[in-house]
């Protein structure tokens, strides 16, 4: 009995040493969110937006979550303005009474580069959010923003001799860059941009280039591989490869990892229309 009493008084004074050395320490938090707003960018939104030359604003959807209270509520927007002069932000968006989703319209200035990368970034401020409640979006939004030219010039079906497999593909054309662009060829976000041309007497020119043009010799697939990584795509030129076939064109590719080469072969894309 008195063994277990004296380790009882001496567990009481740690755990009341450590209560008060918590007390000394502590320092409360500013008090969010008091009202129950909970506002947030849609999942709707894309990360990544193209805009047309002649475009001057794009839009976004901002939602709230309504429990008891559907007023009218005028949120601010904080906007970090990473580009300068390119983007006009409103200070403020309102949802009107009961009113559970509000569009923002982001002006672009004229002067905006054309097929470079802009980012803006906007958030709500904490007083107005929960980020633990929105199940569908966020307090903040980072989008990537380019203004191009592509327009879709064709459809088909594409041929892929990595997955022997094939889907239904658009075929787009940059007049300003001259180039034909492949989007989201094998996976979501990744791109395959290429140079044709056919001459009067039927000779072609065909290479592969980045996204501004200049030509490469190898680019990133899409496809990353669960044990070596990334699977880059090697473009075999001294193989025949542009529109070999009517409405048939011809890419010769190695695959390629960091350990070395999976096969090669070509992937195919056949046109079923081409737009006028």
């Amino acid at each position: 009995m008195k063994l277990k009493n004296i380790f009882g008084l001496m567990l009481l004074s740690v755990l009341t040493l450590s209560s008060c050395s918590d007390d000394d320490d502590y320092v409360k938090g500013n008090q969010t969110n008091e009202n129950g707003y909970n506002v947030y960018f849609s999942a709707d939104n894309n990360a990544s937006t193209a805009i047309d030359m002649s475009d001057t604003e794009i839009e976004l959807k901002l939602e709230r979550d309504i429990t008891d209270n559907s007023a009218a509520l005028t949120v601010p927007l904080k906007y970090n303005a990473i580009e300068k002069g390119v983007f006009t932000v409103p200070e403020s968006v309102t949802f009107n009474e009961g009113e559970t989703e509000v569009t923002i319209k982001i002006g672009i200035a004229p002067e905006m580069e054309m097929f470079k990368n802009y980012m803006l970034d906007l958030s709500i401020p904490e007083e107005y959010t929960n980020q633990y409640a929105a199940e569908s979006g966020s307090p903040k939004f980072l989008v990537t923003i380019i203004k191009e030219d592509y327009k879709p010039v064709a459809t088909g079906v594409y041929n892929n001799w990595y997955y022997e497999q094939e889907w239904e593909q658009t075929l787009d054309y940059s007049e300003v860059l001259d180039l034909y662009r492949l989007t989201d060829v094998i996976y979501a976000g990744t791109s395959f941009y290429f140079y044709w041309s056919m001459a009067e007497d039927g000779s072609q020119t065909c290479y592969f280039t980045d996204s501004k043009g200049t030509k490469v010799d190898s680019f990133f697939s899409g496809i990353v591989n669960s044990t070596y990584g990334n699977v880059n795509c090697n473009v075999l030129y001294e193989n025949a490869m542009g529109m070999l076939e009517q409405n048939v064109f011809y890419f010769p590719f190695q695959w390629v990892v960091s350990a070395g080469s999976f096969g090669a072969g070509y992937d195919t894309f056949t046109v079923t229309e081409w737009f006028e």
